[in-house]
């Protein structure tokens, strides 16, 4: 108190103010400027003299002025205010502004209004460009074709989006507050192991299995779960995707049957049939192992085709495979010379067609 009451108070009161981190103005009853201090100047570009004696209307954005007056004219009877507002800096770039209003006292009169504003541009910047984001991520969570659950970390719903409510029949409303319906009891263990290895940070991606729908419709489903972490890191909840994929399994099912139903018709085929590529055999169905007289198929893998027929058809099999590369698709049969293991040599009548393979293209013969 002794300090406050001494005759270097004043000088106190004015470092204070002068070396405060906000804007500190001081306003005349008619709203004129009178006294800044330096973070006033950094704000709006203008020095302490420039600033001082202009209108506080002529720095505030024209649409604020209004309300602006409004507060000054509270403060004035005597009512502190707290608003945010829009001024002008120097360049004439908008500044956001969070001001705070107290009447300036003298004797029990009002003469004045000490100001604090604190510049808020930088934080309205971040808080638009944040709800801009939290925008597009909730646009895609309502026009992904995935379904998309949100979990507490004890397993109840917070939210599902749109492709739920429409791959599984089951309603948002009907879900928030609930463990998923959509786990067969089977599976409940297994759910259960895997929400708590995400709990524990870990992810899990492409887990296909089963799920099921409202009306209790089986669906095939490719699942990825992963921990939903807030600002601090901390794992506060468990986000899930799942990607239908019940027709992706018909066709690969579908495909399988088709290349176990071809693969008989080779395999129980009286006829020969011989692949090769790059002149190197790949296969043989039991036929033409028979043909050839050796007792399996491995005796043959890797083996030049050239190994197994007679030297006077050497050239007529390079011209045909040269055919056969350049045609494609079946060529006319021709007659060749088999030499079997034992030596016996047999004429056959030889027909080579092209085949699409993972690793290039492979002649097929006999």
């Amino acid at each position: 108190m002794n300090l406050l009451l001494s005759e270097s108070s004043i000088e106190v009161y004015k470092s204070i103010i002068e070396y405060h981190p906000d804007a500190i103005f001081v306003l005349s009853v008619d709203g004129k400027v009178m006294e800044v201090n330096q973070v006033v100047t950094k704000i709006f570009g203008y020095s302490q003299e420039e600033v001082q004696g202009i209108h506080y209307q002529d720095i505030i954005v024209p649409e604020h002025v209004e309300a602006t007056n409004r507060y000054f004219a509270q403060t004035l009877q005597g009512t502190p205010c707290e608003y945010e507002t829009q001024a002008i800096h120097k360049s004439g770039e908008i500044i956001d502004l969070q001001v705070k209003n107290v009447p300036l006292m003298v004797s029990g009169e009002i003469v004045g209004i000490f100001g604090v504003a604190k510049d808020v541009t930088e934080l309205h910047k971040t808080k638009a460009s944040l709800n801009q984001m939290e925008e597009r991520v909730k646009a895609l969570f309502n026009s992904t074709g995935d379904a998309i659950d949100i979990l507490d970390l004890d397993g109840n719903v917070l939210d599902v989006n749109p492709a739920f409510e429409e791959i599984y029949g089951w309603k948002r409303e009907e879900l928030i507050g609930n463990r998923l319906p959509i786990i067969p009891s089977y599976r409940f263990s297994q759910q259960d192991d895997m929400v708590e290895q995400v709990k524990l940070g870990k992810h899990i991606k492409g887990f296909e299995t089963t799920c099921i729908k409202k009306d209790g419709t089986p669906v095939e489903v490719s699942l990825t779960l992963s921990p939903i972490r807030d600002a601090n890191g901390n794992i506060v909840g468990i986000s899930g995707i799942t990607r239908d994929i019940t027709k992706q399994k018909q066709l690969e099912l579908s495909l399988k049957e088709s290349e176990e139903r071809y693969r008989r018709l080779v395999e129980l085929s009286p006829e020969p049939i011989i692949v090769y590529q790059n002149g190197r055999i790949q296969y043989a169905n039991p036929s033409c192992i028979k043909l050839i007289g050796v007792s399996s198929l491995e005796e043959l893998i890797g083996k030049s085709i050239m190994d197994y027929f007679h030297p006077d058809s050497v050239r007529l099999i390079e011209h045909r495979i040269k055919q056969v590369e350049r045609i494609g698709m079946v060529v006319a049969p021709t007659e060749e010379k088999l030499v079997r293991l034992d030596g016996t040599v047999i004429d056959l009548e030889v027909t080579g067609i092209t085949m699409d393979m993972v690793r290039g293209e492979s002649n097929s013969c006999f």
